[in-house]
């Protein structure tokens, strides 16, 4: 074996292991939120009403696609063809995990709620990008993850935010301080398939049944049960 193919198996190695290393860091030992700042004032409970006419809606965005329609359609008036050259950034928000998002944010009133892979959720500033809390979900273990460690975002409703999480549970957290209300345990992560699927009506509390399909479950695929498949 050549001294160069030595040297770029080497590197190789070198580089899996840091890239290990980063994922193992931003997988948290235990839930825990932290706290940068004092809440808004401005956050309000979400009500079953407002969640049923968030498609009129132009101050907020309360589902991950806009309303119950899915049709991520913003009914604002400030934007039009006329100005919408002059968008410009406005701040930049920096995760603490180094992975790919593909998280849709909630605004209420002036707080945005966004999510990360390995199912962190922070809680920030819209119009300037400050944090509020930052809350890091205690994952069980995981033997595969198909397409990335992502998940869809929250749903909120009366103050409380939910989320589906990578290993198979559904949790509530508090609106305001980010801290964990409960967990449970809604599949079992083991089992071997990949689902990406909606949580069910029966499996939400009633306060939000009607948002079932903002908050999504990724269910893992095991090694010994063959081919992944994805459903949903």
């Amino acid at each position: 074996m050549s001294s160069r193919t030595v040297g770029l198996a080497g590197a190789a190695a070198a580089l899996a292991l840091g890239f290990s290393a980063i994922c193992a860091a931003q997988e948290t030992p235990g839930a825990a939120t932290t706290t940068m700042r004092p809440m808004s004032s401005a956050l309000a409970p979400i009500t079953q009403a407002m969640l049923d006419g968030a498609g009129k809606e132009s101050k907020n965005w309360l589902h991950s696609n806009g309303s119950y329609e899915q049709t991520r359609y913003y009914p604002g008036k400030q934007l039009n063809t006329e100005n919408v050259a002059r968008l410009k950034p406005a701040f930049v928000f920096q995760t603490a995990v180094l992975e790919s998002m593909e998280t849709a944010p909630i605004v209420d009133n002036g707080v945005m709620f966004l999510t990360t892979s390995f199912n962190h959720v922070y809680a920030i500033d819209a119009a300037t990008g400050e944090e509020f809390w930052h809350y890091k979900h205690k994952l069980g273990p995981i033997v595969t993850v198909c397409c990335g460690n992502n998940n869809r975002g929250v749903a909120i409703s009366e103050g409380k935010l939910y989320m589906g999480t990578i290993d198979a549970k559904l949790v509530a957290l508090d609106a305001k301080t980010g801290k964990l209300l409960w967990e449970t345990q809604i599949a079992d992560p083991d089992k071997g398939r990949h689902q990406r699927r909606r949580i069910r009506r029966s499996r939400l509390p009633q306060g939000v049944r009607r948002q079932r399909r903002q908050a999504p479950v990724d269910v893992l695929q095991h090694p010994r049960q063959g081919a992944r498949r994805r459903v949903g």
